[in-house]
C-alpha cells in the first residue's frame, strides 16, 4: 500500500500543494486528475522521490518511502514522464534495456524482457530502430517498455503515468490502459494515471482524485467524482452526460 499523509510542497507563503491524504491499494487503478497547474505532476515526482515533501509523510508498505534503499525502490516503483528526451542515436532495444539497470539479469534474459516489453505496447520488431526516428507516440510507447521491464520482477508493483495517452492515436490510448489495467489485475500493481481526458478516467479507472488549486477536492469512484456538477465546479465547463448502450457513462 502506498499512502500519503498531510503532504505539502512549495514555500509556505505559495504551496503547490498542500494538505493532500490518499491511501492508494494494490490492485486498483487510481486516476489522477485537474486542471493544468493543479499540481498532479509535481504529485507524481513526490511520489517517486524525485522531489522531496516540504511537509508530511510518503510511506509504501508502512515504511518510508525515505528509507527504503534506491536501487531496492527501483524495482517496485516506475514512472513514466510527459517527456524523456534522448538526444544520442539509440536504438529501441537500448532504450528499452535501461529499465534494467536495478535488476539482476543476465544478457539473454534482458534480450527477451526487451522483445515481451514491446510487444506488450504493441511495438513487436522495432529493436533496431532508431530512436529518434519514431514518431512522439512510438517513442512513448518505448518509454513504457522500458519501465514494463524494470517491474518485470515485481508483483507489487508501482506504476506512475504521467499523461500517458497525450502522444497516442485513440486505438493506443485504449491499448495502454488497458495494459495498465491487466497489471493491476494480474500482477497487483498499484497504477496511478494522471488524464486529461475525462471519459478515459471513467472508463479505465476504479478511483479518481482531482486536485484543484494544490488541493485535493475530490475523492472516489468516476460515477461519485465525475458528475456535471463536479466537473463545472473544478473546470469551468458544464458537460452533457449520456449513458451508452453499454452502461457507460460518457461525458461531452
Amino acid at each position: 500500500m502506498l499512502t500519503v499523509s498531510n503532504l505539502s510542497f512549495g514555500p509556505t507563503h505559495q504551496r503547490v500543494l498542500s494538505d493532500i491524504n490518499l491511501s492508494l491499494q494494490p490492485g486498483k487503478v487510481y486516476g489522477l486528475l485537474g486542471p493544468n497547474g493543479a499540481g498532479k505532476s509535481t504529485l507524481l515526482r513526490l511520489l517517486c522521490r524525485e522531489l522531496i515533501p516540504s511537509g508530511g509523510d510518503i510511506a509504501l508498505d508502512n515504511i518510508a518511502l525515505t528509507m527504503w534503499p534506491r536501487l531496492e525502490l527501483a524495482t517496485r516503483l516506475g514512472v513514466l514522464p510527459q517527456q524523456a528526451q534522448l538526444d544520442f542515436p539509440f536504438q529501441v532495444a537500448e532504450v528499452v534495456e535501461m529499465g534494467a539497470y536495478p535488476l539482476s539479469l543476465s544478457q539473454a534474459q534482458i534480450a527477451g524482457y526487451v522483445s515481451q516489453s514491446l510487444a506488450a505496447v504493441g511495438l513487436d520488431g522495432f529493436e533496431e530502430r532508431q530512436y529518434g526516428k519514431l514518431s512522439g507516440g512510438e517513442r512513448q510507447r518505448v518509454q513504457l517498455a522500458r519501465v514494463l521491464l524494470q517491474l518485470s520482477q515485481t508483483d507489487r508493483g508501482i506504476l506512475l503515468l504521467d499523461e500517458p495517452t497525450s502522444a497516442l492515436d485513440l486505438a493506443h490510448q485504449h491499448k495502454v490502459l488497458k495494459l495498465a489495467r491487466r497489471l493491476a489485475r494480474e500482477r497487483n500493481f498499484i497504477v496511478v494515471v494522471v488524464l486529461h481526458c475525462l471519459n478515459l478516467a471513467a472508463e479505465y479507472c476504479d478511483g479518481i482524485h482531482v486536485l484543484n488549486n494544490g488541493k485535493l477536492s475530490l475523492s472516489g469512484s468516476p460515477d461519485k467524482c465525475l458528475t456535471p456538477q463536479n466537473i463545472h465546479a473544478v473546470w469551468h465547463y458544464q458537460p452533457s452526460r449520456f449513458v451508452a448502450e453499454d452502461g457507460r457513462t460518457l461525458l461531452f
